[in-house]
Order: C-alpha cells, then structure tokens, then sequence
C-alpha cells in the first residue's frame, strides 16, 4: 500500500556527511517503493541552487523538500522538532521516519505513526534520548519502533527503557543503480588519471577512527602502491595532508557530490574499509561505504572488527588485522594477486549481497516495523546478534 512519509532531520541539505546521505537516499528507497515522500531538513549553508538541484548531487531530485524558515540564532533542537510536527500534520502524512529525537518524540505525541532512527552512542544519556527510548512504551502517542545498527544499541536503548522487540537493527544502504559499474565503461575522473596504479583507495571521512593513521603508516611502507583518499572537511584534509607530507604516494583528493563517487571506485584496483579496532563503535558500525563497495565490483580489503563481520564474510572481503599497516599491505597485495576465476566470483558475491541492501530494501524493512514486521536482523547471516 502507497504511504504519504514525512522524512524529518536536522541535516541541513547538501552535506556531504554520511549521516545526510543516509536520511536522503533512504528517503529515495521510500519514493522508489511507491511511496510519495516529503523530506524536512535544514536549508543549506551559502548554497543558491535550488532543492533539487542540490538534491541531485545525491541522485534523489525527485523528492519533495521543505526547508525550515531560518529564524536566525543557534539551532534549537526542541524548536526543530515542533516545526517537523508541524510539517507533518499539515502534509497530512500516514507516518513519519525520523532522524532526529525531538521531532520524532513530537510527530509521535501528535499521534501520527512514527519511526525512528539512531545510532547514538553506548553510554549517551542525553534526557531527549532516554525520552526517546520511554516513549515506546505508549501505545497511542509513543515513537512504533526504533532503528538502529548493531547489537550493542539496541541493548543500550533497550537498557534506557525502549520497549523489547522496538527495537530493530537494519544496516545502512546502498544505491545499487548508481554504484554498479555500468555495461558500457565511463572514463577516469581527471583527478584519478593523474594517480599511476595500482590504486588503492578510500572514500570517506577522514577522521582518526576510520583507520587513516593505518593508511598512512601503509603507504610508507609500500612506496609502490598509490594510495588515494576522496572525502573529507578542508579542516580534515589540511590536517591529514600535513602528516602525509613527504609521502609522494598518498593523493589528497578531497570531497565530490555522492553521485560522482562511483567512477573513483570503478577505477581502483583496491578499495580499503579500515575502521580502527580501538574506537567503541568497531562493535556497532554499518558504514554507509561498505554497500558502495560491495556493488562497485572493485576488489574490498577491510578491517576484521567485529561489527564488519557481521555484515560481511570472507567471500565477500580480504581481512587485515585492524591498526597494522604490515597486515593492510598483505592484504592489498594479496587481492591484486587474486587470479581472474576467484574474482569474478568475490564480485558476484558482492554484488548479490549489494543488493540486500539497496535503499529501497532498507526503506521496506523500516516500514515494516511500523506494524511489527521484522527487521533484517532475523534473516540468515544478517543475524546481528552478539
């Protein structure tokens, strides 16, 4: 049955974070399932395209936006949250999917059926998160059920008083359409061309826990292998170009729109997943990247934590020790050695189980649980369980 969903999130639109890629390319998995979707979110920052032409930088131009009146000052959460309720009602929507905890608390003590995700952090305390959590146990005016990524969450928010079987785990997405390397081959982005192979790249945030010390430490020790990260803040990027000084095989590319992300994978020889084992959310994490890997059909050489093991498997991935830059250089090399039959048949794997994770999937597992579906952590090797 076709829903009218309110998308609700603080994100101010055109970031590049994958917290805003997330909301918006789920809320495309709604529209792309039948669903007539309007996003709520911030305006953009000192941008003057219009919606849907900065909307477009995610592939999402078909959705229907509105943006909050910028009333000056710091951003009021609580005062956001009482604005997307209000969004809400007047769109006459039949449920909300939230990102953000005042809104969903808000859209949910309107009576309108809400879901909400979050990734929040074992340990956060915060008094809207704990408000979040007990409101699961209204059943006329609480928050239908509660989104997350991993096991150790959803312990957590159970523990802050979300209601048992509230709360579901479903991993973060993928467009499989954009990411899927095309039957006709498009060429190198400029900037790529300019790196000699083999390529062996990472795209993403550039923060300390994502394993970037990892990579450089690598690229140190394999002065042979090109070594290219796309993504980052200028903040981020000034700070890693400085340690990576004298380092003529790390290439700084910085940050593209999501939709030209693609071909900067399609034309690596390795792709690197290196989350750091030391950070908490190594037991927790589903990043966004890993789906974009898995359908792009290059090679994926990644970090054994154990949140990525749940996700993944030795058919799909060639693991490294966490944090040692000796163990990601043999395994790189190991996957550029990979003969041509065991390949094809690692980006088979990948590529099926891409599909498992489409956004469209993910938007359908999420509704689910508006009405008590289940959750893909109910199924096969998704099992999330400690």
């Amino acid at each position: 049955m076709s829903m009218r969903i309110a998308v609700v999130s603080e994100i101010q639109l055109g970031s590049h974070r994958a917290h805003a890629i997330n909301v918006i390319k789920t809320a495309g998995g709604m529209l792309r399932a039948g669903h007539s979707v309007v996003l709520a979110c911030r305006p953009p920052e000192c941008d003057p395209r219009t919606p849907a032409e900065i909307l477009a930088d995610y592939g999402e131009e078909r959705l229907d936006v509105v943006l909050q009146p910028d009333e000056g000052g710091a951003f009021d959460p609580a005062r956001f949250g009482s604005w997307a309720a209000s969004v809400a009602a007047s769109e006459g929507v039949d449920c909300v999917y939230a990102r953000h905890f005042h809104a969903a608390i808000q859209c949910a003590a309107a009576a309108i059926p809400t879901v909400m995700e979050t990734h929040a952090h074992v340990g956060d305390r915060r008094e809207e998160v704990v408000k979040a959590m007990r409101s699961t146990q209204s059943s006329r005016r609480g928050i239908r059920s509660i989104i997350t990524i991993g096991a150790p969450l959803k312990s957590w928010f159970e523990s802050l008083g979300a209601v048992p079987g509230s709360v579901h785990i479903v991993p973060d997405g993928v467009d499989v359409e954009l990411f899927a390397p095309p039957a006709t081959p498009v060429k190198a982005p400029p900037s790529l061309c300019r790196v000699s192979g083999p390529r062996v790249t990472y795209a993403g945030h550039l923060y300390d826990y994502k394993g970037i010390p990892t990579i450089l430490e690598a690229a140190a020790l394999a002065p042979d292998l090109s070594f290219v990260l796309l993504g980052g803040t200028p903040e981020d990027l000034q700070r890693v170009r400085q340690r990576a000084s004298g380092l003529a095989n790390v290439h700084l590319l910085g940050a593209v729109p999501h939709v030209e992300v693609p071909p900067y994978l399609w034309h690596s020889d390795a792709l690197l997943l290196p989350p750091s084992a030391t950070d908490p959310s190594a037991s927790w994490t589903s990043p966004v990247k890993l789906g974009e890997y898995l359908a792009s059909g290059t090679p994926v050489v990644a970090s054994g934590i154990r949140a990525l093991k749940r996700w993944v498997t030795d058919e799909h991935v060639r693991w490294f020790t966490p944090d040692d830059a000796s163990s990601m250089i043999e395994a790189v090399r190991a996957s550029l050695r990979e003969p041509p039959e065991a390949s094809a048949a690692r980006v088979a794997a990948c590529a099926a189980l891409a599909r498992t994770y489409s956004y469209s999937a993910r938007a359908a597992r999420i509704l689910a649980t508006l009405e008590g579906g289940s959750s893909c952590e109910e199924r096969g090797r998704m099992d999330a369980a400690a």
